[in-house]
């Protein structure tokens, strides 16, 4: 599994990814979503275009950025 991030709206989100038999499918936090990879020119960049879809459809939450002090 590789991990993928986006930015939405100021918001961060994060989710895991893995290909698998020339598919690409990324985990969220209720839902996951897959798409072959043979349009896209890397893995990365399609696990991207994935989050964003299940950001969009609210399927992600945003991470909560915690604060060293």
């Amino acid at each position: 599994m590789y991990e993928v991030e986006v930015e939405d709206s100021g918001q961060r989100y994060v989710a895991e990814y893995a290909v698998f038999g020339g598919m690409i499918t990324v985990y969220a936090d209720v839902e996951s979503l897959s798409t072959p990879m043979n349009g896209y020119s890397n893995e990365d960049k399609a696990a991207r275009q994935l989050l964003l879809s299940l950001v969009r459809q609210g399927k992600v939450q945003p991470v909560r950025d915690t604060l060293e002090e």
